[in-house]
């Protein structure tokens, strides 16, 4: 059965993930990744000769990054000011966090003594068994992601009416 696939069918997979079920390439990415490591065993294992995934070209990420503009962001505190995403949101926005990284915020990680917030935690989403639940990670992405900022006179006011 697995002697049978070829590797236009890993590719005819890939293209109709993409097209047709509307998954992102990162999305096909993984599942390449995924397809690959399961087949990588089996070649150890001697059920198939050659991972043929190895040979098929995965979809490139074509993600951009875009970033508000000053007047993009001007509204768009003016449209937060006073909401509890406002504090958030200036973070994000003034220091270049992710969400999840901004989730991930707790009083643990601010230092109010020497003025910093150090970024190690993140939190993110998702569905379990139908439940939509919180997943908090006591790590970042990756290790260049960790990092310590300085807090600014106006976040570090806010900060204190805030704990208080």
């Amino acid at each position: 059965m697995l002697d049978d696939l070829t590797t236009e069918d890993f590719q005819t997979l890939y293209t109709h993930e993409i097209n047709v079920q509307g998954v992102s390439a990162n999305t096909v990415i993984h599942y390449h990744a995924n397809i690959c490591r399961a087949l990588q065993y089996a070649v150890k294992i001697k059920p198939i000769v050659a991972n043929l995934p190895d040979l098929v070209e995965s979809p490139k990420n074509n993600y951009v990054v875009s970033f508000y503009n000053a007047e993009e962001l001007n509204q768009l505190l003016a449209v937060i000011r006073g909401e509890r995403i406002e504090l958030s949101a200036i973070l994000a926005a003034f220091y270049g966090l992710s969400r999840s990284e901004v989730v991930g915020l707790k009083w643990s990680v601010i230092d109010l003594l020497n003025w910093t917030i150090n970024i190690k935690l993140t939190a993110t989403s998702g569905n379990l068994n139908g439940r939509y639940i919180e997943i908090e990670k006591d790590r970042t992405k990756n290790k260049a992601s960790r990092r310590i900022l300085p807090l600014v006179d106006t976040f570090y006011e806010l900060l204190i009416r805030m704990k208080e």
